[in-house]
């Protein structure tokens, strides 16, 4: 772009210069070349002056023409990095969401206590959890970004939505199931709340491996043309 811009300067002062010159002749026919550059004859210093200041003047135009084109399409690249960085940024975040909603909910529950070796054992450590679960996971939407991604990457972000939407309705089930918060956890219970914990382990996971092709997406700021 930088080669073919000096080179339409190039070009364009070439041209002033023999149109300069030809215009020149035109105005002083009956002068001589001599006598138009010994400058024997006044009047046509004079015609000459003012081609010069008409070409100087076209050129400067048509190189600022040149530059503003350039800013244009600069800002015009720039627009569109800030567009497709916010939609890149919207689908990264809610990839993080899935990976540190686990995270969260063994840090609500404390160093104390495994989400598989050492469970809780009342129910109300369960909802707790679980509600934890619900309200870190984002939204089961992740396949319908506007950020362009591989088949693949498609279809795995296809399988998170599809995760989240089974962790949220499980959620909601064992809500309904085990509504009182002071009582003991029995087996079913233990069951089914370990169930819902491995889920959000698999969305941690594969969330993890989604995440690294993300970031290989990240748009690049353009450099100024």
């Amino acid at each position: 772009m930088e080669r073919h811009h000096r080179d339409s300067i190039i070009v364009a002062t070439l041209a002033f210069a023999g149109g300069t010159l030809f215009a020149g002749i035109i105005v002083l026919g009956h002068a001589t070349l001599f006598e138009l550059i010994t400058g024997a004859t006044g009047y046509g210093w004079a015609a000459v002056a003012a081609t010069l200041t008409v070409g100087y003047a076209a050129n400067k135009i048509a190189i600022n023409s040149g530059k503003l084109k350039l800013q244009d399409a600069h800002l015009q690249r720039m627009r569109e990095f800030h567009t497709d960085t916010a939609r890149w940024t919207k689908l990264r975040s809610g990839v993080n969401a899935c990976r540190f909603a686990y995270h969260a909910a063994e840090i609500m529950v404390g160093k104390s206590h495994d989400l598989f070796r050492r469970r809780p054992t009342t129910v109300y450590t369960y909802r707790r959890i679980l509600i934890q679960f619900r309200k870190a996971l984002p939204e089961a939407r992740l396949a319908h970004t506007d950020v362009i991604v591989s088949d693949e990457l498609h279809i795995q972000l296809e399988a998170l939505d599809v995760l989240i939407i089974a962790v949220v309705v499980g959620v909601e089930e064992y809500l309904a199931l085990y509504p009182a918060p002071g009582s003991p956890a029995n087996r079913h219970a233990q069951q089914e709340f370990v169930t819902l914990v491995r889920t959000c382990r698999n969305i941690r996971d594969l969330a993890a491996e989604v995440g690294v092709k993300i970031d290989a997406l990240r748009p690049r700021e353009p450099k100024p043309l």
